[in-house]
């Protein structure tokens, strides 16, 4: 190989070895930080999932399945926990919920770092509805 074309490849390895880096950064973060209540929230299977995933597609493939899970989990809790309440207190629990999912959108919203931000953001979104259907389900408790 000639010179210039190590030189071409070269800022396309070092944004790869970044890339990996950041996301070998957030996940360790992730796993030391706060692991404890998400992965208490999130199911065993996603996690063995996760953990099995050789690449970024099949690593989206278990946070889809996952987000309908706890998608389902959350919108079954909600509805439940709304029905036990007063009507008043039904209006104000729908507007948190509306507010809480405008939230979540802003916050698990992919940056601009393509396939890596856009897992980044699908496991964002799972987290945090994981967190919101446990949430409810601890009022639900009460």
């Amino acid at each position: 190989m000639n010179r210039r074309m190590e030189l071409a490849r070269a800022p396309l390895a070092l944004c790869l070895m970044f890339s990996f880096a950041a996301f070998a950064a957030h996940a360790v973060g992730a796993e030391s930080a706060a692991a404890a209540p998400r992965e208490a929230d999130t199911r065993e299977g996603y996690r063995l999932c996760l953990k099995a995933a050789a690449a970024n597609a099949a690593m989206m493939d278990c946070a889809a399945v996952e987000y309908r899970y706890q998608q389902q989990r959350l919108d079954s809790v909600y509805a439940e926990l709304k029905r036990r309440l007063p009507k008043d207190a039904q209006a104000r629990m729908q507007t948190r919920q509306r507010e809480w999912t405008q939230g979540r959108e802003r916050r698990c919203a992919p940056g601009e770092d393509g396939s890596l931000a856009a897992l980044d953001a699908a496991m964002c979104r799972v987290d945090e509805t994981a967190l919101r259907a446990a949430e409810l389900e601890a009022r639900l408790a009460r």
